[in-house]
């Protein structure tokens, strides 16, 4: 049986050495959290309730009066990239007000068959809540997060990248990463900025380069995706795997038509910086300017 890696744990990345710029690492977290807040129902905010909204409600009735739930969690062991619900599951069993029974299943077993094709699954790991759903002490908590109901059942399963396509076998959400930098541009914030909030965003992070600008490899992105201005990040085409994430890039930034997703937000992290009071600097490819907030 494979084990599961920890979801954000970087792989092994070509980087030229760059300090992060901690003064500007707020403005980088808040522009991400803007995102993340405006995206709504998603995996990360399903799991953040788990952990926090079910915590300090109000005491909850005897236990002969809670509410039944059985979560049946279909997952594949082989799959060592694919989210990890179980921690999650056991969170919530502990915290929801309800009397909550667990089962994990295998995808390939006859009963995990059965269940993908009474609820139409297309991916694993997926996770399904079923008994009484729409009791109130549970409803309004489970109601925001389901990605829909199927039979008085909720159903969580592309909501939890990264996960295996049943029909192809094929592992979306797994985030390949381009810093792409002006290693001359010493006042310019770093890019570990970013890669910090990705994992606090709960993006599981693949494989990570740092490009300098003067390099062949540099120019030609320059390029081909018309960038002017660095840092910037570039983000490959399995970040659509995060339900929402692509509306709330283009205020940002841009999806090419390769599927890339490359940011271009350094005028409104400069206007940030500028309201909290805090330093900002990057560089302006069509002038050579380095700009300074």
């Amino acid at each position: 049986m494979a084990k599961k890696k920890t979801r954000n744990q970087p792989k092994k990345e070509k980087q030229i050495p760059q300090e992060a710029d901690k003064t500007t690492t707020n403005i980088t977290i808040i522009m991400y959290i803007t995102i993340l807040i405006a995206i709504g129902v998603s995996v990360v905010t399903f799991f953040i309730m788990s952990q926090s909204t079910f915590r300090g409600e109000a005491s909850a009735p005897a236990e002969s009066v809670l509410p039944n739930l059985k979560m049946t969690l279909i997952d594949d062991s082989s799959c060592s990239d694919c989210f990890d619900p179980s921690v999650y599951i056991q969170q919530m069993r502990m915290e929801l007000p309800a009397n909550v029974s667990t089962e994990t299943l295998q995808y390939t077993s006859s009963e995990a068959q059965a269940l993908i094709s009474q609820y139409q699954l297309k991916t694993v790991p997926a996770l399904i809540i079923t008994g009484e759903v729409n009791d109130p002490l549970v409803a309004g908590l489970l109601d925001p997060t389901g990605e829909y109901y199927v039979g008085g059942a909720i159903v969580f399963s592309e909501s939890m990248p990264p996960y295996k396509e049943i029909d192809t076998g094929i592992v979306r959400g797994i985030v390949d990463t381009v810093y792409l930098v002006d290693v001359s541009c010493a006042e310019c914030y770093g890019v570990e900025n970013h890669r910090m909030t990705l994992y606090a965003m709960g993006i599981y992070v693949g494989n990570e380069s740092t490009v300098d600008i003067a390099t062949e490899e540099g120019q030609e992105i320059v390029t081909k995706y018309s960038i002017t201005e660095v840092p910037t990040v570039l983000l490959s085409p399995d970040i659509s795997a995060y339900t929402g994430f692509d509306q709330l890039w283009l205020t940002a930034g841009s999806i090419e038509p390769d599927g890339w997703y490359v940011f271009r937000g350094n005028a409104q992290w400069a206007e940030e910086a500028a309201v909290v009071g805090e330093s900002f600097a990057y560089k302006d490819l069509t002038t050579g300017e380095v700009k300074i907030v």
